[in-house]
């Protein structure tokens, strides 16, 4: 009879360690899909910014305009809670042959997937520079 016993009590013992490790690996699990969340949204926005610039630094005579309207544009396909800040611009605000223009994005205050923000909502911002006229 004692053997029966004890052999439930350690059913017990081994339900309780498979909760503490499977919490364990679930949070390992979730901490690993966030990272890869806002490691592709920081490429992300690092692509929007070089496409950004590109269009700065090609037709850049005009003005600024038509590079943040397409940085603005490629920023709704990625679905951010927040409205990312957009902007384009170079040296007199025209882009002449040898100056440099900049365009940087900025996504401030994304928060996780789960909710669960241990540290806050985390800002994120792609930068890019190219000189004008090629």
């Amino acid at each position: 009879m004692e053997l029966l016993f004890r052999g439930q009590r350690d059913l017990g013992a081994a339900a309780v360690e498979f909760a503490l490790v499977a919490l364990m690996l679930v949070m390992i699990l979730f901490g690993t899909i966030e990272f890869g969340r806002f490691w592709m949204i920081q490429s992300s926005l690092s692509q929007i910014a070089r496409e950004g610039v590109r269009e700065m630094a090609i037709n850049g005579q005009e003005g600024p305009t038509s590079a943040n309207k397409l940085m603005a544009d490629r920023v709704l396909a990625l679905n951010l809670e927040v409205a990312p800040a957009v902007s384009a611009d170079a040296p007199g605000g025209k882009c002449s042959v040898g100056e440099t223009a900049t365009a940087v994005i900025t996504a401030s205050g994304v928060s996780t997937m789960t909710g669960i923000d241990f540290w806050g909502a985390i800002d994120l911002k792609g930068k890019a520079e190219m000189r004008c006229g090629g």
